[in-house]
């Protein structure tokens, strides 16, 4: 009986080898393609068709080994690049909503200059449309454009003044109140 169990054990074993194989090397060359070039999947210029000598698509997947060295998935440049990318604009918008909060705790700012704005925070031209885009399409901001696409006169919405800016973790210490409220009496 337990000879039975181990012989079905290890045939299922091997199945299952067999099939995660089959399923990676195909994962193996989708992410190949992905990764041909900079540009996103659909954008660039076709690749290619693979000459008499090229080597076959079906090449064996990593190695075990080669995956154990870092656990996170493979990340190309470009990935990271655009993450960065995101990181930097969420800053920017959590930036452009404390401005936003402290000139409408100001009886006589309730409408902001775009590009003043822009220029105070430190924040690129070709940056701050996109945040300010992003914080209008989720209702936080008004935004007047202006002629070039710049953002004109940003003012909150009342869902963005009920929305509080998380405080980064390096700005305070952990349990410490924010710098606003310690300085009030």
């Amino acid at each position: 009986m337990t000879a039975l169990l181990v012989a079905v054990l290890l045939i299922l074993a091997a199945l299952g080898c067999v099939l995660i194989h089959r399923l990676d090397a195909r994962h193996d060359t989708t992410v190949a393609d992905v990764r041909g070039g900079d540009a996103p999947p659909g954008t660039g210029p076709p690749s290619p068709a693979p000459g008499p000598g090229a080597p076959a698509l079906d090449r064996p997947a990593a190695t075990a080994r080669a995956r154990s060295a870092d656990l996170r998935p493979a990340v190309g440049a470009r990935a990271r690049q655009v993450m960065a990318i995101l990181r930097e604009r969420q800053v920017y918008r959590d930036e452009i909503m404390r401005a936003l909060h402290r000139a409408a705790r100001a009886p006589a700012r309730v409408v902001v200059d775009g590009a003043r704005l822009g220029v105070d925070l430190g924040i690129p031209v070709g940056a701050m449309a996109p945040t300010c885009a992003r914080l209008e399409a989720a209702g936080f901001i008004d935004v007047a454009w202006g002629a070039d696409g710049t953002p004109g006169l940003l003012s909150l919405t009342p869902r963005g003044a009920e929305q509080t800016v998380p405080e980064r973790a390096r700005s305070a210490p952990r349990g410490a109140a924010p710098p606003e409220e310690e300085a009030a009496p």
